[in-house]
């Protein structure tokens, strides 16, 4: 078992994956002593709270527009007073409640008294999760909370070290918050096994609140040889929908690129006004894609795909515009992972290599394949009722362009995951997790199609993997 330790900081402190930090001085929370203006009141209805002051005439207390306290007396003569603060209300948030009012005296210009008062105990959440990859390491989970507490690990090759927080000055400038990002610093010992293996970090407190830690450790993916050339795989994404009757022509023709081209190019379908087809967010990417007519796909960010006939010609624009990729635009990055999915929730783990350091964005996909609907077809002149929905786009796991992150050179870096599981996904063993890798930054390649045209969106996919549910993606190489 692990006490808690508490450092607090009132000067500026770095940290990175295991945090660093320069020492300050230790200091009790509450109000800061010589602080004359500041009152701190418990949380708990009808408390009071005595501030003793002297006033050298006679005084007033106005600019008071909280409600949750009063204070009495408002007014007096010159000489020492009892200033009462009476509490109204229970806070229910975390970090304290702050209020004010002003004192004045005389010919002076008043003192500002800061009234604050504690936040409820507990933590930001229940349950934190995060992940690591397989190789052994030092490591720190940041957890935010308000109490102290002690950390248990069920996990022999997982061990409790230190622990260490940040906190804030408040609005009085003398006073700690007692709101806090704690860092569990951990040591992990490698995962030499062939599955993912979870640790259960149990959190608490004397005050009652507790929380977990689910701790996820992918296997090992091995060393990465980054003297080698990444897999570089190219996302085509797909705007479609079951009653845009040129959709299956571009369908047909990214499916065969997949084909033609096999392990570097990934798609994505994204429906709209399709039922349950239809994705939700799908219009936030319309708008950043300039979208305005069915079919379009969008390829790495970078390049537009319009409907053409045949869908011949489709085929070798995607199929040349991944070879370029792989010559003009080398990947900087390369993805394993490991998808666990449930009735319950999508819990990703992946493991990005990097070459160059530099900003990048994460984005995650939750698709679904073999999905039976109607599709409107005007290349056969038909609507079918039997077609085959794949890589439909059911939910976005990060912000709709990714999460950024900044990778090191030559690094390996874990990142988790997690999403409920959508309540449109009809089959778990049909759904699969592609992840996206970015950065900003505009290419204009020499393709020369009818179909292709290069565009400024702002953003370049370095690289993309598929990962189906409960399934792995080793890091790869191109041959």
């Amino acid at each position: 078992m692990t006490k808690f330790r508490t450092i607090l900081f009132s000067c500026a402190c770095l940290f990175g994956t295991v945090a660093l930090f320069t020492s300050c001085e230790e200091n009790e929370q509450g109000v800061t002593p010589g602080s004359a203006s500041s009152i701190a009141v418990p949380n708990e209805l009808n408390a009071v709270v005595v501030k003793t002051v002297t006033f050298e005439s006679d005084w007033e207390v106005v600019d008071k527009t909280d409600t949750w306290y009063t204070v009495s007396p408002m007014s007096g003569s010159a000489g020492t007073v009892d200033l009462e603060i009476t509490v109204q209300d229970v806070h229910t948030g975390l970090m304290e409640r702050e209020g004010n009012f002003m004192v004045v005296s005389g010919a002076d210009e008043g003192t500002l008294f800061y009234v604050i008062q504690d936040g409820f105990p507990g933590f930001s959440q229940d349950v934190f999760k995060a992940g690591i990859s397989g190789d052994a390491q030092d490591y720190a989970i940041a957890v935010e909370g308000n109490v102290e507490f002690e950390v248990v690990s069920d996990a022999d090759w997982f061990k409790v070290g230190e622990i260490t927080s940040e906190s804030t000055l408040l609005s009085d400038g003398v006073t700690l918050s007692k709101y806090r990002t704690y860092y569990i610093n951990i040591t992990a010992q490698a995962n030499e096994g062939e599955e993912t293996r979870t640790a259960i970090l149990t959190l608490t407190s004397e005050e009652g609140p507790t929380a977990t830690v689910e701790f996820s450790q992918i296997r090992s993916f091995g060393e990465v040889e980054y003297t080698r050339d990444f897999l570089r795989r190219s996302l085509v994404m797909r705007f479609t929908g079951n009653w845009c009757g040129w959709c299956p022509n571009m369908n047909h023709g990214i499916v065969e690129a997949v084909e033609k081209y096999a392990d570097h190019i990934v798609p994505v379908n994204m429906y709209q006004g399709s039922g349950a087809l239809s994705f939700p967010d799908i219009n936030t990417y319309m708008n950043q894609f300039g979208i305005s007519g069915f079919p379009t796909a969008v390829m790495n960010y970078y390049a537009m795909i319009n409907n053409q006939q045949p869908y011949s010609v489709i085929t070798n624009a995607v199929v040349d515009a991944a070879e370029e990729a792989v010559a003009s635009l080398p990947a900087k990055t390369a993805i394993a992972g490991v998808v666990q999915a449930s009735e319950t929730s999508f819990d990703v783990n992946v493991n990005i290599a990097c070459k160059e350091a530099g900003e990048y964005f994460v984005t995650a996909f939750i698709l679904e394949d073999g999905i039976i609907g109607t599709q409107a077809d005007y290349v056969e002149g038909t609507t079918h009722t039997d077609y085959e929905h794949n890589a439909v786009n059911r939910a976005v796991m990060t912000d709709y362009l990714g999460d950024s992150y900044r990778f090191e050179a030559n690094s390996s870096n874990a990142l988790v995951m997690s999403l409920a599981t959508p309540t449109n996904i009809r089959t778990i063993e049909n759904a699969h997790v592609v992840v996206i890798v970015s950065y900003r930054g505009n290419f204009k390649g020499e393709v020369a199609s009818g179909a292709l045209s290069y565009r400024d969106y702002g953003y370049i996919v370095d690289n993309v993997v598929d990962i189906p549910a409960n399934g792995v993606v080793d890091f790869s190489y191109e041959e």
